[in-house]
């Protein structure tokens, strides 16, 4: 009975989201520009 171990997951899952989230705020502006040099 590892009652300590399981909270551990929803952490993980959330530095993966955030993990995610951060490249993505670099590649929205710049997938916007690319756009907008096209259009």
């Amino acid at each position: 009975m590892r009652a300590k171990h399981y909270p551990i997951r929803p952490k993980q899952a959330h530095g993966y989201l955030m993990a995610i989230s951060i490249p993505v705020l670099y590649v929205v502006p710049l997938f916007v520009l690319i756009v907008l040099t096209f259009f």
